[in-house]
C-alpha cells in the first residue's frame, strides 16, 4: 500500500507522517491519495474531514485510520480486478454486437424478389395490378434505400 499525502492543516498533515511513515510515497508511484479536502486526481481519493463523502470523520485514531485504509485499499484492488474482468467482457459483448449489427445490415439490403404477374378474369385489371405492381416496387426499393442509409448513419 502506497500513500501519497495532501492536506491543508499542518497538524493534521504532521500527524498522518507519522501514522503513515510506512506507506508514504510520490504522488507518481501511490496506490492512492489521503487527503483532507475534495478534489480531482487520477488516482484514487481517500478523504479526511467532516465532508458527508468523507471516508474518515475527524477525530480518529491511529488503528481507525489504518484499518480504513487498508479496507479502502482492498476495495481498489477488487475494484480494479473486476474493471479488468468486466473491460474484457464488455469487449466480446461489443464483438458479438458488431457482428450482429453486419449481419442486420447484410440482411437490411434487400434483394426484391420477382413475382409472376397474376392472372385476371377482366382485361383493365391486369393493367391496374402491373401498374400497381411496378409502384409497389418502386416503393420497396426507396424503402429499402432509406432504411440501409438510416442503419449505417446509427453504425449498425
Amino acid at each position: 500500500m502506497k500513500i501519497a499525502l495532501i492536506s491543508d492543516s499542518q497538524l493534521l498533515n504532521r500527524s498522518l507522517e507519522i501514522y503513515l511513515k510506512d506507506y508514504l510515497t510520490s504522488y507518481k508511484l501511490c496506490d492512492f491519495i489521503v487527503t483532507t479536502k475534495p478534489m480531482e486526481a487520477n488516482k484514487p481519493i481517500f478523504l479526511i474531514g467532516d465532508y458527508e463523502e468523507a471516508h474518515l470523520k475527524k477525530p480518529f485514531t491511529k488503528e481507525l485510520l489504518l484499518q480504513k485504509l487498508q479496507a479502502f485499499y482492498l476495495a481498489n484492488l477488487e475494484g480494479q480486478t473486476l474493471n479488468s474482468t468486466q473491460t474484457i467482457q464488455t469487449q466480446e459483448e461489443n464483438k458479438e454486437q458488431n457482428k450482429i449489427r453486419e449481419t442486420n445490415l447484410n440482411s437490411a439490403t434487400l434483394d426484391l424478389p420477382n413475382f409472376p404477374p397474376q392472372t385476371t378474369q377482366s382485361s383493365a385489371k391486369p393493367l391496374l395490378n402491373q401498374d400497381l405492381e411496378q409502384e409497389i416496387d418502386r416503393l420497396f426499393a426507396r424503402f429499402s434505400c432509406e432504411l440501409k442509409e438510416i442503419l449505417l448513419k446509427y453504425g449498425y
